[in-house]
């Protein structure tokens, strides 16, 4: 399944006419990231149990700080707030909650262990944005990308069984 994503995730973003390069410190530098916030969000839900599974406080936490700064480094830079910049944001910002939010409550409910729950939502995301950028912005679908949302679907349910 973990293969599976892998590929799934290469082809996705192989853009036609570029070469992908996966040398240099961008794969590390994503892989490191991608880790620690699976990390943080482990141990927050961990925290969260125990405060009585809190996960909308939380969750609404860390998004109105997120966007909160955004806006002082904004200001602070000089830079204008333009409407649609902030629409977008908070559209943005809303689809991230909610992602986070289930992402809480499948760790807390599924009996999936949280190994298996990393990989499947990273995968799912893709997924989903993948075929949302297909439908809403008309993004072309090459065989190798059809093929890759395939791949992708199939890791999905190799590593959920």
């Amino acid at each position: 399944g973990i293969l599976l994503a892998t590929v799934s995730i290469v082809w996705i973003n192989n853009v036609k006419g570029k070469r992908l390069e996966l040398n240099g410190a961008l794969p590390i530098i994503v892989f490191i990231g991608y880790g620690l916030v699976d990390v943080g969000l482990k141990l927050s839900q961990a925290a969260v149990e125990k405060l009585g599974n809190a996960h909308h406080e939380l969750t609404l936490g860390i998004f109105f700080f997120a966007g909160t700064y955004g806006w002082v480094i904004k200001l602070i830079k000089g830079i204008k707030l333009e409407f649609r910049s902030t629409k977008s944001g908070v559209l943005l910002g809303a689809i991230n909650y909610f992602s986070i939010y289930f992402f809480f409550l499948a760790l807390e409910r599924l009996s999936l262990p949280a190994t298996v729950i990393f990989p499947l939502n990273g995968i799912s995301i893709m997924l989903v944005a993948t075929v949302f950028s297909i439908l809403l912005f008309k993004e072309s679908i090459t065989f190798k990308k059809l093929l890759a949302l395939l791949l992708a679907a199939i890791s999905i349910i190799l590593m959920s069984n």
